[in-house]
């Protein structure tokens, strides 16, 4: 018997696809090298799928604005680009791509400035960057007719007394904090605010620094009757919101007042700039209050302020101090304060908003009869509007009387325009100690071809008894 055997190949096919996916490539161009701050500058991104390698698929690309850099826009999504966002929070430019690419080329292009006060000099980076990890070149942007610092490695303290005193009236002192440190930060940064033993303060508010990012402090406080230091109510207050603040706010009792205020910064100040003496993020923080009606006239009351904290290890101390002498009553008050463009400074074609600030802080003295505000703008603004509105205790008896307004352009020859807001109406004191305050609000445009500079608007007020000429209020800009 012979034995067949069967043998059985058994064949496979096995079929493998190769799929080949590309590497994006991102070109990154600017149309200047240089630029002043508030110029435009224009960015153009070419993003490229080489057909040679394949497809590229779910592309998104982020383009990290500098902080120098002020985000003006960006080209329409066109072609292969889905869309272009960008986040406010953190400067960054998304732009989405169609989820698959396969040898094509899209350009778009983004526009930012550089921001007012940045430094003369600076070489200011820029680059984009896929979710995937492929980076663009780096587009270097050198900032010509920046502005000039002049770095410390210190604190910087400053105090202005801006309103007469007299026994009973109101008086009103403005003070600041800066970092003038390029490279090192202000570490437990105290700030005191030493009130003068004649002063009742009424009201105040502190150092504000629009811009800034998680910074916080708390306030303590002293009185006549408690020489500890006292944590005030409140929590953490913060750097970047502007507070107006009453003794009874921060915990104080009554019959007692202030005579030390001490803000405790609770995170560091950073250097570089941010923080700078006078930039346009800065508001000052003040104390109002009036003056105890058995100071003699003659007396020099003065408002002090200390700074404490370490710069890279280093202890600093930095203090400013400004008087005022007591004189006899005056009819009323005036107080000029400027509203900051906190996003660029100012150039050519902006409007300026001010707003003046005037009423009665008194528990003797003449009552405020016919007041009258009169406003010079410069030659080199150019009126738009007002408005006028009653602000605390109803210095008009909750009416909102509005005043009469003249205006004259060119005023005496002098390229002044001549504002005048004239109230028929007497604002009377009240023994409260708690002052009676109004607002006019005025809205002016720099004139096209004004030149960069330092300019002054001058404010006055007057009354049937007469008037004063009060502290002139300056800005800065660049067309």
């Amino acid at each position: 018997m012979r034995n067949i055997y069967f043998i059985i190949l058994t064949c496979f096919l096995i079929n493998i696809t190769y799929k080949s996916f590309s590497q994006i490539v991102i070109t990154k161009s600017a149309d200047k090298s240089s630029a002043d701050p508030g110029v435009p500058i224009t960015y153009t991104l070419q993003i490229k799928c080489p057909s040679t390698s394949g497809t590229c698929n779910n592309v998104v690309i982020n383009d990290f604005l500098n902080s120098h850099l002020d985000y003006v826009g960006a080209s329409t999504p066109t072609g292969n680009v889905q869309s272009i966002a960008h986040n406010p929070s953190n400067n960054q430019v998304t732009i989405t791509m169609n989820p698959v690419l396969n040898g094509t080329t899209d350009e778009i292009q983004i526009v930012a400035a550089v921001k007012s006060f940045t430094e003369n000099g600076l070489i200011i980076p820029n680059l984009a960057q896929s979710t995937s990890g492929v980076n663009s070149n780096t587009v270097n942007i050198t900032v010509t007719n920046g502005f000039e610092y002049f770095w410390t490695d210190n604190i910087f303290n400053y105090k202005e007394a801006i309103q007469e005193a007299s026994a009973g009236n109101g008086a009103y002192y403005s003070f600041m904090w800066a970092n003038n440190s390029q490279n090192y930060a202000i570490n437990t940064l105290q700030f005191i605010e030493d009130v003068p033993s004649q002063m009742r303060v009424t009201n105040f508010s502190p150092v504000t620094y629009n811009d800034a990012s998680g910074i916080f402090y708390n306030i303590y406080y002293k009185t006549n009757l408690n020489a500890t230091w006292t944590l005030g109510l409140g929590g953490n207050y913060n750097l970047a919101q502007k507070y107006f603040l009453t003794p009874a706010d921060i915990g104080v009792p009554g019959g007692q007042y202030l005579t030390e205020l001490r803000f405790n910064y609770l995170q560091p100040i950073p250097g570089g700039g941010q923080y700078y003496q006078w930039l346009p993020n800065l508001d000052m923080g003040r104390i109002i209050g009036t003056i105890d009606p058995s100071t003699p006239i003659g007396t020099v009351v003065t408002n002090c302020i200390s700074s404490t904290g370490t710069m890279n290890g280093v202890p600093k101390v930095a203090s400013n101090c400004a008087s005022v002498t007591t004189s006899t009553p005056t009819q009323g008050f005036l107080i000029e304060k400027e509203i900051p463009n906190q996003l660029s400074g100012y150039f050519a074609g902006d409007t300026l908003t001010f707003n003046l600030i005037g009423g009665i802080s008194e528990v003797t003295g003449f009552s405020y009869v016919n007041p009258t505000i009169i406003d010079l703008l410069p030659p080199e603004l150019e009126y738009i509007s007002h408005t006028a509105s009653e602000l605390w205790e109803d210095p008009f008896d909750g009416t909102n009387l509005q005043p009469l307004f003249t205006k004259i352009d060119n005023y005496l020859g002098t390229g002044q325009t001549y504002l005048k807001f004239r109230f028929n109406y007497t604002i009377t004191p009240q023994a409260s100690r708690i002052g009676k305050a109004f607002q006019i609000q005025i809205k002016a445009r720099i004139k096209t071809g004004v030149p960069s500079g330092e300019y002054k608007n001058k404010s006055y007020h007057t009354s049937q008894n007469g008037g004063d000429v009060f502290p002139t209020n300056w800005w800065a800009w660049r067309d």
